[in-house]
Parts: structure tokens; sequence; C-alpha cells
């Protein structure tokens, strides 16, 4: 078509790549789960089973606002266990469950309709603005009753859910980061009932699990959110078709209280202070040597595996180890290695111990073995030195650990820097403008007598600085035919009242299109953390107008909108009209993705992912999330890998 580009495809059939990425999706779910506890009833050998909590239907699988993702469908858990070859018993309370969601639904939509009534058409960014301000939580339900109670099952499965996303923070409260008093009480009386008693937890984030120890729950699974292949991937693991192969991004506390933000975070303030410092998730813990719940990089396997071999080389700041890995059980499963530094901390403060690499095996049988190796840039570990203006490598001894997670494993080796070395000279351009103090830990290093000795001397460099990138020749002739004027539209976003050259329904940003004629086409932006969120199916006239298959997209059915598409033709006019459908990969969360530590599998979904963008005609895709973990209330948290930098 003259005048635009049109990308997507014809027809709503599935295609090759979407299929290719449901079982990526699927994959990525399996290595991410992570089994926080088991007394052994895990996996499940008998099939049939009881099925109670609200994410068992109304399955999380990913947060909200940009996280969001328009899938063909998911499977949920319920779904998903009958799929692996469950028989779920006695669905009554979960029926009940439904009809008491869907009839809230209708309440929460008529008090928002209520509220937004009598905003024009003029205001319909400001409608969207105060429908935004309105949350429906998601229930948990209601007492399991004795006619919802199973006797022909042995195994009870609950799944915990929460949700949380962009302008939603979660509370510490009951319902959200503690559970409710339903749900202790639902479990009291499955604890009571079912001889085997299995919780998931659904949810972007931690939670406080210390009702379920109370309860005695025998299983406890971190589901996360998992993307639109979770259900599926959740019914193999749980028969041990495979095996529980992620460990935890984060710290979990033993209550909310013991994190170093509780006494900061003030959700309705427009300033903060990070009085904590660096001293966030196991940094803050062990610096203070505190008890967790579960620490960083714990996870059960349904196997288990022996170290041997260990082995450390260092070539001028580069640290390389190596280490055999061993399945000692009896299932098939991989192993996952921390390498920890811990520094001298003499003139300079700083935590206790630094994640400096992870090993990840590939799935080993029994009896089998593989030699792990990875290493690291001593300079990574500098500290800023403010009256310096400088990054320092501080001089003296630094221990090297090897963990199976962030609280169990061995000093290795000894690393001895002789001096002070200035690794990168900065300016001091962002200073703290408040006054306030700065938390500072101090705990002494393990012993390092006894352990192989390294004498490290760092060579003094320059730093290269940084340049911009340069331009090819293409791009200087594109540069050359602009004006200044032009070249400043081109920096700007196209805006809503500019129709794009490039048609992507549902993008979230576009810059201009008003220099296609010079051979710049527009640049099309895409949210988001979970996958391209974007419009899934929508038509275009021949002049590039737009209109919509089968009805209104949902989330746009209110107010005055629901009733415009009788009185203006925004539908699908069939053969006048160019439909397209664009199905896009509903991904794990980046939490979920971290839980693997497996940097290839990552990288074969950011391959998965620019293979949707270029059929999509998506230019940039505005993820993943980079922040750190600093606090389990974070509603964005799901977007974000971890309280780890590395």
């Amino acid at each position: 078509m003259a005048g635009f580009q049109i990308y997507g495809n014809r027809t709503a059939d599935v295609t090759r790549l979407e299929e290719a990425n449901r079982l990526l999706a699927r994959n990525a779910a399996a290595e991410g789960f992570v089994l926080l506890k088991n007394n052994g009833v895990l996996p499940l050998q008998e099939k049939t089973v009881a099925l109670y909590g609200s994410g068992a239907r109304l399955t999380v699988k990913g947060g909200s606002g940009s996280g969001d993702v328009r899938e063909r469908y998911s499977v949920n858990i319920e779904d998903g266990l009958k799929n692996s070859g469950f028989t779920v018993t006695n669905t009554k309370w979960l029926e009940r469950f439904t009809s008491k969601y869907e009839a809230e639904k209708e309440r929460f939509h008529a008090m928002v309709e209520k509220e937004i009534k009598g905003y024009p058409v003029w205001k319909v960014m400001d409608m969207f603005q105060k429908i935004g301000e309105f949350k429906l939580d998601y229930p948990v339900g209601d007492l399991i009753r004795n006619e919802d109670l199973s006797t022909d099952a042995d195994a009870c499965i609950y799944v915990v859910a929460r949700q949380a996303g962009e302008g939603f923070d979660r509370k510490a409260e009951k319902g959200d980061y503690l559970l409710s008093d339903l749900e202790v009480n639902n479990l009291k009386i499955c604890r009571e009932h079912y001889a085997k008693l299995i919780v998931i937890i659904n949810c972007g984030g931690s939670l406080d699990v210390t009702p379920l120890e109370e309860i005695g729950v025998d299983a406890i699974v971190y589901y996360g959110q998992a993307g639109e292949e979770g259900g599926n991937a959740l019914g193999e693991v749980l028969c041990g078709k495979r095996n529980f192969n992620g460990k935890l991004s984060d710290t979990w506390l033993l209550s909310y209280d013991d994190c170093p933000v509780s006494s900061i975070a003030h959700p309705e303030a427009l300033e903060e202070n990070y009085e904590e410092g660096i001293y966030v998730g196991y940094r803050y813990f062990d610096s203070r040597n505190l008890p967790v719940r579960y620490p960083f990089g714990h996870g059960l396997s349904y196997t288990s595996f022996a170290q041997s071999d260990v082995n450390v080389s260092v070539s001028g700041s580069k640290v390389t180890l190596s280490a055999t890995v061993k399945n000692t059980g009896k299932i098939r499963g991989r192993e996952t290695l921390f390498v920890f530094l811990y520094k001298p901390n003499n003139k300079y403060s700083g935590e206790y111990k630094s994640l400096a690499a992870f090993l990840k095996s590939r799935e080993l049988l029994p009896n089998e073995q593989e030699t792990l190796e990875g290493s690291f840039d001593l300079r990574d570990f500098a500290v800023y030195d403010e009256a310096q203006s400088a990054f320092v490598l501080e001089a003296g001894a630094y221990g090297l650990s090897l963990h199976t997670d962030g609280l169990h494993g061995n000093m290795i080796a000894a690393l001895n820097i002789k001096e002070d070395s200035l690794v990168e000279q900065c300016e001091n351009r962002c200073v703290k403008t408040a006054d306030f103090k700065d938390a500072v830990y101090y705990r002494e290093m393990p012993s390092l007598s006894g352990l192989p000795q390294y004498e490290i001397t760092i060579e003094k460099t320059e730093h290269p600085g940084y340049h911009l990138p340069q331009l090819n020749a293409q791009g200087e002739k594109m540069l050359e035919k602009l004006t200044e004027e032009e070249m400043c539209l081109y920096t700007s976003g196209g805006g809503y009242g500019e129709a794009p050259y490039i048609k992507v329904m549902g993008s979230c940003g576009n810059t201009t299109s008003r220099l296609v004629k010079k051979g710049i086409p527009c640049i099309i932006m895409a949210d988001g953390p979970a996958g391209i969120n974007i419009m899934p199916k929508s038509a275009y006239t021949k002049r590039g107008g737009t209109r919509y298959i089968d009805e209104l997209p949902k989330e746009w059915q209110w107010g005055w909108l629901k009733t415009v598409v009788s009185k203006i033709p925004l539908l699908y006019a069939g053969k006048k009209d160019t439909p397209v459908y664009q199905y896009c990969t509903a991904w794990p969360n980046a939490t979920t993705l971290a839980q693997t530590f497996d940097v290839k599998l990552l990288e074969a979904i950011g391959q998965g992912v620019g293979k949707e963008m270029r059929q999509m005609g998506v230019t940039l895709w505005l993820a993943p999330g980079l922040n750190i973990h600093r606090d389990p209330l974070c509603g964005r948290n799901f977007e974000y890998y971890s309280e780890d930098p590395l």
C-alpha cells in the first residue's frame, strides 16, 4: 500500500514462530520454577489431586500495565495439570470461586462506569487516567466446605496468587505480602484432610510464608509469573517429567520488618533517602549476620550433586575458576554454582561478600558429570572514592568462595593485591543533596589461612572514555539531506496526532514520519518486560485509517467508547480493509527468567523476541527492566531480575 507500511500476518493462523516461541516459553518457565521446600512428597506419583486457591484458574501470567501481553491464549495451572495427565477431583470450590469472581468483575465495572460518567469525547485521556485509579483485586475465594473436600485424593495443591504492576505497589498486609486469614484457615483444613499438601506461590515477588511453616506444608513451589505456558510447565515438574532447576535471585525474609527499607519507604512520599546504600538483599543480611527464610540462590532439586576438582587461575586482573559437578542422585537435573568475592574493607567500607560469577551445568543424567568454568575481572569490584572522584581497587587480601547458594559454600582461594589501583577516573556530578548518613556495617572476613595464595598486580591503564557510535556511510548521506530543523524533528516523538508511516496498532510510541521522503522511516517502540505488547488483531483502510476485527479492544470498552462502534464504522469491513494479526509470546517474567541462571536460554528468548519484532514491525523493545529488587513490595519487581547487580 502506498503511503505507509503494514507488517504482521494477514490471517489468524498460528505461525511457526509462534509455535517455536511457545515451546521456548514453556522450557523457560520450567527452568525458572524454584522448589523452596520438599519433605519428599514431590514428584507426585499419584496423579489424582485436589486443587484449591485463587491462582488455580485465575493464574497470574505476568504483571499489569506495561508488563501485560495480548497473547493468543495462556495455560492456567488447572489446565496445565490436566494436560500432564492429572485428574482434578471435586471442583465445587473452583466453580464457586469462578462465579464469585465474575460477579465481582460486574460490580467493579459498574462502579467504574459510575465514576467516569460524563467524560466527553475530547477528554478520553482524562477518562482513562481516572479508570487507572481503580484496581480490581484478585479474590481469594471463600472457606472450604465439607462438600468441597475430596475423598479419592491424598494430595492437595493450593495456589496462592497475587497481582501488582505499573502504578500499584504491594503492601505488607494480609491478602498481599501476608497470607489472608481465609487462606490460612483453608490451608489448615487441607492439612487436616489430605496426607500431602503442596502450596504454589503465583506472584511476581516474595511472600511471608511463616504460616506455611507453622501449618506444616509438605512442599512449597515458587511459580512466580510464568507466562503463557506456565501451567503446562508446572504440570511437567510436579509429576517428575522435568526436574526443578531454578534458584532464587532474591533473599526471602522471615518478616518484612527485617528489610532495611521497611523503616524508610513511605509510598506517599515524594522524596526518599536511600539510607541503606549498597546494603540491599543478601548484602544487608550477610553483613549483619541476620537469619533469613530462604537465602539468595536457594533452590531444591529431585536429585543431588557433588563438586570436585576446583581450580583457580589468575591472569592480571582476570580470575578464572573451574569445578566439576556430578549428579549423585537418581533423576536428571542441572546444578548452579555461585562464586563470591570477599573484600578486605580496610579503607573502604563495603558488603561482606559479592556475587562475582555463576556457573550453570547442562542437564546431567545420574552419575554423569561436567566441568564448569567461569571468570570475572577484579576491576569490576573497585569502590568509588568520592574524594578522588575515581573507582579504586583497594589493596589487601580478597577471599574467593564457591557456593551452592548464598549461605552454603567453602573458601577456595586468597587473592592478594599489593597496592591500591585506580581503575577509572571520573568527575563528581551526582552528589547527595539531603543530609542523611549512609549505613555502614562491618563483618570480619572468614579466615584465609591454608588456602592457595595468588599475588596480583593490577597494571594502571587509562580508561578509554566514552565515545558516540560512528555513523556508516549510508547514515552520513541521510544526515547530509537534513536541515537543522529536520534533525531536531528526527529526535522528537511523532505524537498521537501524527499518522505513523509504519502501522503497528498498540505500540506505545513512535518517532516522526515527516522525514520518510528523506529516506528515514519512523521508529516503532513497544512494551514490555514480559513480551511485545501490541494489539493482536486490527485492520487498516486504504487511506491508513484503523479499524478493529470482531470488536473494540476490551480494555477500551468504557464510557462513551462502548457505544461508539454502533455509530462510527470502526469494525473490519472485509475486502475493503487489510486485516493484521500480531499474536506475540507472553514470556515468563524477568525474575522467573533470572532464576534459571541460564544465559544461553535468555539469549535464545532474545532471539525469539527479535524475530517477533521483525515480523510485527517493531524497532525498539522497551525491555528488560534493569532495576534492583530493593524492596519486596515494589509493584514492578516482576520486571526486574534480582537484588544482585550481576
